[in-house]
C-alpha cells in the first residue's frame, strides 16, 4: 500500500510540472551577432537553439579576402565555422586579409604603396622612383628588386635599384620667400644629360633645369661657366630684374648644346603682365615676352647652324609660361625637332588655348607643378580651355609643411583646414580660382575671358604694376602696416570714400613715382568695388588659407617637394 502511494505522489507531481510548463519542456536560445569589420553582411544577427549549428553568412569587402569568423583579434580567440555548436551569446568578427606592398625609393623613403589579395601578383607602379644625388654621384633608376611573376603571400617591401653616375654637384645661395634667411640649394649636372631621349623624364635633367631657373641673377654667369658653358648672353633687362633671359652654349661630345633660361622670380613690375590675359590667343602678357625671346634666340642660333644642336628651355613661374610658349613657337615653325629639344618648366601657369596645340606632339615638355599652388591657375582653365603644353608632373604631397621645415625650421606654413567646399589643398586652389571666375552677384563679372578683360584687366594690371614699382622698403612698410592693423581693419579703412586712394597715395608719393592721381583714384575705386561687392569678395573669408596657398608657389616648396619626388 505504501509503495502504491509513493508512485502516485510522483506521478501527480510530474503531471503538475507538465501542466505548469505549458505542456512542453523549455528550450534555451542564443544570439549570434556578426561584426563585418568594415564589410557588408546579411543578416547581422541570428537566434539559435542552444547546441545547434548554423550556416554562417559570408561577408564581402572591396579588395579584401574573407578569412573567417572569429571571437576576437588575438591568436587565442576561437574561429567559428558551420560545424561549431552555439553554446552562448556571441559576437563574431570578420577577419580580412590583403597584403601590404610598399615600393621604396630608398631604405627610408616610400615611393608608392598598394595592397594585394593573397596569391595575387603585384605590378610595378607607374613612374620612376628618384634618389637624391650626393656630392659625387647621381642615381639613375634601373629596376625594382623583385620578380613580378611571384605571387604575394605576405606583407612585402620592394626596393628600387639604381645605377650611380659621377656628377658635378652645384650649390648656390638663395634668399627665403618666407623670412630674411638664406640657404644653400644644390643641383645636379652631368655631360650625359642630353644622351637620353627628349621624351623621357629624367630626374637629373629636371634638377639641372631647376638650378638654371632658380639661380640668382648675379650668380648665373658663375653657375654656367662652372659647368663649362660659354657664349653667355643676357638681354638688357636681365640684371635690372625685369623680364630676363639668358642664352648659353656648351660643346659636349662634339655636340652643340644651347641653354635657354627664361628668368623668373624677381622681375618686379613685369609681374603685372601675369594679369594681362588679352582677348584671344595665348595669354597676352606671356606671349609678348615669348615672341621677344624667340626673335633674339633665332639670331643667337645663327652661330651654330653649321651643325645640328640640342637645346634645353626652362623657366619658373611666369618664366615657365614664357618657356611653354617659346617651345611652341620653335616647334610649330620647325626651328628644331622634338628629338633635339628638351624642356622642363616649374610652377607653370596655364597660358595656351587648347585649340592652338591640337595636332602637335609636345611630349618632350615636362611641367613640374604643385597642385596646391594657386598662382599656376592664374588664368583659369575656363577661359578658352587654356592649358599647358606637354606632360604635367604634380609633385604635391600632404606632408609639404614638414618637408619645408627640413630646409628651414623657422618656416611655418600654418594649418590647412578642410571644409565642405574643399577637402584637400589642391581642391582649395581650384575653389579660389573657380569662385573668382564664376562670381555672379554684380553687374561686372569675370566668367569669360572677354568679361575679365573688359571689366577688370586694366585696373588690376595698372595697380599691380604701380605697387611693384615701389621701393622694397616701401612695400615692406605697407606689408608691416597691414600685419600690424589686421586685414579687416585695413579693409574698413579702404572701403570708405576714396579710402584706398587715401591709404596708398602717401606711400607712392614718398617714393617719388610719377603717376596720374585721377587715374589712380579711379582705379582704386574700381578695386574697392572688386573687393567688396565683386569677385574679390569671395576670397576675403579665405584670407588665412590664401596666404598658405600662395606660399605653395615658393621655391622652397618646389625644391622640397622635388627632392622627394
Amino acid at each position: 500500500m505504501k509503495k502504491i502511494t509513493t508512485i502516485s505522489i510522483i506521478t501527480f507531481s510530474l503531471m503538475l510540472g507538465v501542466v505548469s510548463c505549458g505542456g512542453s519542456p523549455s528550450v534555451t536560445k542564443y544570439t549570434v551577432t556578426f561584426d563585418s569589420n568594415g564589410g557588408t553582411v546579411d543578416p547581422t544577427a541570428m537566434t539559435v537553439n542552444a547546441g545547434a549549428t548554423i550556416d554562417l553568412p559570408t561577408p564581402t569587402k572591396d579588395d579584401k579576402n574573407f578569412l573567417g569568423w572569429f571571437t576576437g583579434w588575438s591568436d587565442t580567440d576561437v574561429e567559428y565555422t558551420n560545424t561549431t555548436k552555439i553554446e552562448k551569446d556571441v559576437t563574431l568578427i570578420a577577419k580580412w586579409n590583403s597584403y601590404n606592398v610598399e615600393f621604396m625609393n630608398s631604405e627610408t623613403s616610400l615611393f608608392k604603396a598598394t595592397s594585394v589579395l593573397p596569391g595575387q601578383k603585384v605590378t610595378a607602379p607607374k613612374g620612376e622612383p628618384g634618389k637624391p644625388a650626393d656630392e659625387s654621384y647621381c642615381y639613375n633608376f634601373d629596376k625594382w628588386d623583385y620578380d613580378f611573376n611571384t605571387p604575394i603571400n605576405s606583407d612585402t617591401t620592394i626596393y628600387a635599384l639604381y645605377n650611380k653616375e659621377a656628377i658635378t654637384y652645384s650649390t648656390f645661395e638663395v634668399g627665403s620667400y618666407f623670412n630674411d634667411h638664406k640657404y644653400n640649394l644644390s643641383f645636379v649636372y652631368k655631360d650625359t644629360l642630353f644622351n637620353i631621349p627628349s621624351t623621357k623624364f629624367d630626374r637629373s635633367l629636371a634638377s639641372f633645369s631647376l638650378g638654371l631657373s632658380s639661380c640668382p641673377t648675379e650668380e648665373v654667369d658663375n653657375y654656367l661657366s662652372g659647368l663649362h658653358f660659354d657664349n653667355v648672353v643676357h638681354n638688357s633687362n636681365f640684371l635690372q630684374k625685369i623680364d630676363g633671359y639668358t642664352f648659353a652654349h656648351a660643346k659636349i661630345n662634339n655636340e652643340d648644346i644651347i641653354a635657354v633660361i627664361n628668368k623668373g622670380f624677381e622681375y618686379g613690375p613685369s609681374w603685372a603682365d601675369n594679369l594681362d590675359a588679352g582677348l584671344e590667343g595665348p595669354h597676352h602678357g606671356f606671349y609678348v615676352q615669348a615672341l621677344n625671346v624667340y626673335e633674339n634666340l633665332l639670331n643667337y642660333l645663327k652661330t651654330y647652324q653649321e651643325t645640328p644642336y640640342k637645346m634645353i628651355i626652362t623657366g619658373y613661374s611666369r618664366a615657365a609660361a614664357v618657356s611653354n610658349l617659346l617651345v611652341r613657337e620653335m616647334m610649330i615653325n620647325n626651328k628644331i625637332s622634338k628629338d633635339n629639344l628638351y624642356s622642363y618648366t616649374f610652377s607653370t601657369p596655364k597660358s595656351i588655348p587648347q585649340e592652338l596645340i591640337d595636332g602637335y606632339d609636345f611630349s618632350n615638355v615636362f611641367n613640374i607643378i604643385n597642385g596646391a599652388d594657386v598662382v599656376q591657375l592664374l588664368l583659369p582653365s575656363q577661359y578658352q580651355n587654356c592649358t599647358r603644353i606637354g606632360v604635367d608632373i604634380d609633385i604635391y604631397r600632404d606632408d609639404i609643411g614638414e618637408l619645408i621645415k627640413k630646409l628651414d625650421q623657422d618656416i611655418d606654413l600654418g594649418t590647412f583646414t578642410p571644409t565642405d567646399n574643399y577637402q584637400t589643398e589642391p581642391e582649395l586652389a581650384h575653389y579660389i580660382i573657380n569662385n573668382l571666375a564664376s562670381y555672379d552677384s554684380s553687374d561686372k563679372t569675370m566668367k569669360t575671358r572677354e568679361e575679365y578683360v573688359e571689366n577688370y584687366q586694366d585696373m588690376l594690371v595698372y595697380l599691380v604694376r604701380l605697387f611693384l614699382s615701389l621701393k622694397e622698403e616701401t612695400l615692406n612698410a605697407i606689408i608691416a602696416d597691414v600685419e600690424a592693423k589686421g586685414i579687416f581693419t585695413i579693409l574698413s579703412l579702404i572701403i570708405a570714400q576714396d579710402g584706398l586712394f587715401n591709404y596708398v597715395n602717401p606711400f607712392i608719393k614718398e617714393d617719388g613715382i610719377t603717376y596720374d592721381e585721377e587715374q589712380l583714384k579711379s582705379y582704386c575705386a574700381e578695386a574697392v568695388t572688386f573687393i567688396t561687392s565683386g569677385p574679390g569678395i569671395t576670397i576675403i573669408p579665405l584670407y588665412q588659407q590664401l596666404t598658405r596657398v600662395i606660399a605653395m608657389h615658393s621655391l622652397e616648396a618646389c625644391y622640397s617637394l622635388f627632392n622627394v619626388y
